[in-house]
């Protein structure tokens, strides 16, 4: 028999939670999400660990020292995929949950409505998102969402979305107020517009390893030329894994020069990214332009491989099928 329990009662079973959490210790736990104290239920329960639910399950009786009461409890099953019905076309299950997402496009491929949607959506399903602007203010991506029906503004006022506009001159300050931010809304979703910027501040003498800068200010020479572009896949390597300890699915936007021969400008995320969503724009003759969109790798989900027309509509996006 189960028996659904509020939260109020969730947090005040504290005798029950001394042999729940022996119970965790004897590696029962398969079913169950082993929380260690108030604070870490409190903090799982924002983050969406409902519905909660009491059992009696005579199997486990002795575990819980033949406390006939409670055999455990049982959290909703963490879905594997982040839900994204714009892709669903090409993605059916979604994006692979906490996984990174290089989203990279020529100009005017239409690579931050795609974004903007998967942060609204989200937020809609209950997913917190973050949407981090670092070349344009926030008004503008604002106003830029709202083109497309997207009521950002009262996401923002009910807490279930944000949107930054974060000053990337100083890469060690941008990662602790996003951070920071993330921590304290409890984002799941993130979208990084974009990675190209961030490059350009990863080469500058400022954004140097804490522990060079520190090398360099104590001697009396002239710091040294540095490879600004050997400095800037470091430090972009520094970011990428920074964010991956945020545990939020996430989208890195980044700009693609015509012709390249790369994924992305920077040149180093689309190896570090575990998948790369690809957005072109095409001019037919004088008037005409069309826009596709591919998956060119998504390492944890199958997906329909081809080019894939797009059209953006006062929706936002729309895959043609």
């Amino acid at each position: 028999m189960l028996v659904r329990a509020s939260v109020l009662t969730y947090l005040l079973v504290n005798p029950l939670w001394n042999n729940i959490h022996n119970w965790g210790e004897s590696g029962r736990t398969s079913n169950c999400r082993e929380l260690g104290s108030r604070e870490e239920i409190a903090r799982f329960l924002r983050k969406g660990g409902l519905p909660l639910r009491f059992g009696i399950n005579k199997k486990f009786l002795t575990p819980f020292n033949h406390n006939p009461i409670v055999a455990g409890i049982f959290m909703k099953k963490e879905q594997k995929y982040a839900s994204f019905s714009l892709m669903k076309p090409i993605l059916p299950k979604g994006l692979p949950r906490n996984d990174h997402i290089l989203i990279s496009g020529t100009p005017g491929s239409g690579k931050s409505i795609l974004s903007l949607q998967f942060i609204y959506e989200g937020a809609q399903l209950g997913e917190k998102g973050i949407y981090v602007t670092l070349d344009s203010k926030r008004e503008y991506i604002l106003e830029q969402a709202s083109q497309f029906g997207m009521d950002f503004g009262k996401l923002i006022s009910e807490g279930k979305a944000e949107v930054l506009h974060l000053d990337p001159t100083d890469i060690y300050a941008f990662l602790d107020d996003l951070k920071n931010k993330a921590s304290e809304m409890g984002a799941e979703r993130i979208v990084l517009d974009s990675l190209s910027v961030l490059s350009v501040y990863c080469a500058s003498y400022r954004n140097l390893p804490e522990d060079l800068m520190d090398f360099l200010q104590s001697t009396k020479y002239v710091p040294p030329i540095i490879d600004s572009s050997s400095m800037k896949k470091q430090m972009l390597y520094q970011v990428l894994s920074t964010l991956r300890e945020l545990n939020c699915t996430t989208l890195l936007i980044s700009e693609l020069p015509k012709e390249s021969n790369w994924f992305s400008r920077d040149t180093v995320s689309e190896f570090s990214s575990d998948g790369i969503i690809l957005l072109e724009y095409h001019i037919l003759g004088a008037t005409g332009a069309s826009r596709s969109l591919s998956v060119v790798k998504m390492r944890r989900s199958k997906y329909a491989e081809g080019v894939h027309e797009f059209t953006i509509t006062d929706k936002g996006i729309k895959i043609l099928q």
